[in-house]
């Protein structure tokens, strides 16, 4: 009976092994990359203080450029012949970005993403929020007639 449940536990450890040694790796590079920039930059100046470059958090690769998010959402409603819900959209775009759907941790960020979308959209008037089965809301464009 326990079988099942001590295979998907040594299956997911044996994942997370790998992603820990796949992240061992990367920052065995990123150290020998480092120290490759700090002896050409103590070629050009042997005095510089190495110490006072601050560490840039790289750019968030999901991230959406000032109003694409409501463009996306504006554009699948449009094309939607019923109302939809906020996860049909993040499905949608994460598939369209090719992201991982399976990404739990993603698709949580683009769930709370999408969703502030909406609300800014309900906001200005053009969607309309309706209630679904339990705690699923559909949104619609809102039609002028």
């Amino acid at each position: 009976m326990t079988d099942y449940v001590l295979a998907g536990l040594a299956k997911r450890r044996a994942e997370l092994a790998g992603e820990a040694e796949t992240l061992r790796a990367r920052l065995g590079q990123i150290a020998t990359d480092t120290g490759h920039l700090d002896a050409v930059i103590r070629q050009f100046d042997p005095d510089y203080d190495l110490g006072s470059i601050r560490p840039k958090r790289p750019r968030v690769q999901n991230a959406a450029g000032r109003g694409d998010m409501s463009r996306f959402i504006m554009k699948v409603l449009r094309e939607a012949t019923e109302p939809v819900t906020t996860h049909d959209v993040v499905r949608r775009l994460m598939a369209e970005r090719g992201q991982d759907l399976e990404d739990r941790r993603l698709v949580k960020l683009t769930m709370k993403r999408v969703g502030m979308a909406f609300s800014r959209q309900k906001t200005a008037g053009t969607v309309r929020a309706i209630q679904g089965a339990g705690p699923v809301t559909l949104w619609e464009v809102v039609r002028e007639l």
